[in-house]
């Protein structure tokens, strides 16, 4: 059985030498077309992996969240809700799921300069905070 092959296409009117005054109302069209079945295929690979790798940390006893470059969170496995005591809102939350970070001195550890934080925002690595 042969293998399908996934194709975009476009067609784009194009006028004539007769129509190019007349609008492309009667304009022969230009046809394109492209094999996105490579594309197709490393996209669906790509959402399999993704799809297995939240199963692996959904899976995993330790409180694991991730989040974009501007710290709204985008993932959270369940041990970290158990951790927070809450569920997360994606998208909203910000820079952690615990609702109070500290300093080693005992003073209130705002998100925004929590060591992801400064790590995210000023592009280096923060160790041993």
């Amino acid at each position: 059985m042969e293998e399908a092959t996934d194709l975009f296409s476009t067609t784009t009117p194009v006028p004539d030498e007769d129509t190019a005054t007349e609008g492309l109302h009667s304009a022969a069209p230009y046809f394109s077309a492209r094999d996105t079945t490579e594309r197709n295929q490393a996209d669906d690979s790509l959402r399999e992996n993704e799809r297995r790798f939240r199963e692996m940390i959904d899976a995993l006893p330790t409180p694991i969240y991730t989040t974009d470059a501007q710290g709204r969170l985008t993932h959270f496995n369940p041990a970290a809700v158990k951790f927070a005591g809450y569920v997360p809102q994606l998208g909203s939350d910000e820079w952690c799921v615990s609702w109070k970070m500290y300093r080693p001195d005992g003073t209130l550890l705002p998100h925004d300069e929590c060591p992801m934080a400064i790590a995210l925002k000023e592009g280096r690595v923060i160790r041993d905070a």
